[in-house]
């Protein structure tokens, strides 16, 4: 679940500590102009993470009924929630995919919105999603917290075997998230299927998959291809959402 978050108030002391914090997890090397805006989609999560927090405890544990999008049992554990690792979304043209282009990693495009990891005591809660609107960047969901904590066991498993260079990417038509391990165009990357892939491209896998907080294991993109180009054809009609 998401919630649809307002653009309002005042910055304070909690907004200046979840700026620090944010900008203090930028651990993942990327090209300095990445690395710009990384810090600036960062400062405007911090804020809008910082106003949901203070809006959320001001209402009790009653904010938590009907849906709450964050993996919280009680308020206060969003009293030491912040953001982790933030990265931008990749995506792969259907067409290109489907028109026998074999190369995963050349076709990876960004969408030119940004995910922050959310935790809490040291666990993922949740993501924050970030794009620009009317040319200013402004966090429009908060929610995935499956996703979040997929992201962050995989991260955790393979980082280190990738020199740190990852790439989320979202293939909409195939409804399937991957991982990418590796730096693009210096090596062969490889990839961690996340459970959309899994159950897109090998529905008869679904009772053996692992479970969210488990790291999958690294494929060739030669393992998976061919069924990911056969889910994106059979998905070609108009694109889906990012609604997850």
């Amino acid at each position: 679940m998401h919630v649809r978050i307002p653009r309002t108030g005042l910055v304070t002391a909690m907004l200046l500590a979840l700026s620090n914090m944010a900008q203090a997890e930028a651990s993942i090397p990327v090209p300095t102009a990445q690395t710009q805006q990384q810090a600036e989609v960062a400062t405007v999560a911090s804020h809008d993470l910082a106003q949901f927090i203070q809006r959320t405890l001001e209402k009790g544990d009653a904010a938590l009924a009907g849906g709450f999008p964050l993996n919280v049992r009680h308020v206060d554990e969003l009293r030491g929630a912040k953001l982790g690792t933030g990265f931008p979304v990749f995506t792969i043209d259907a067409r290109r995919l489907v028109g026998g282009e074999n190369d995963l990693s050349a076709m990876a495009t960004p969408t030119g919105s940004w995910r922050f990891m959310i935790v809490a005591g040291a666990q993922p809660i949740g993501m924050a999603t970030v794009d620009k609107v009317g040319g200013h960047w402004q966090t429009v969901a908060f929610g995935a917290a499956t996703l979040s904590q997929e992201v962050s066991a995989n991260l955790a498993a393979h980082s280190a075997t990738a020199d740190g260079q990852f790439r989320f990417i979202r293939i909409y038509q195939a409804e399937s998230d991957l991982l990418e391990f590796g730096a693009p165009g210096t090596k062969r990357p490889r990839y961690a299927l996340l459970q959309s892939a899994q159950h897109a491209l090998f529905p008869q896998r679904e009772a053996e998959q692992a479970a969210p907080m488990h790291a999958t294991q690294l494929m060739n993109q030669e393992d998976f291809i061919e069924p990911l180009r056969q889910a994106a054809q059979a998905n070609m009609a108009p694109s889906h959402g990012s609604g997850r």
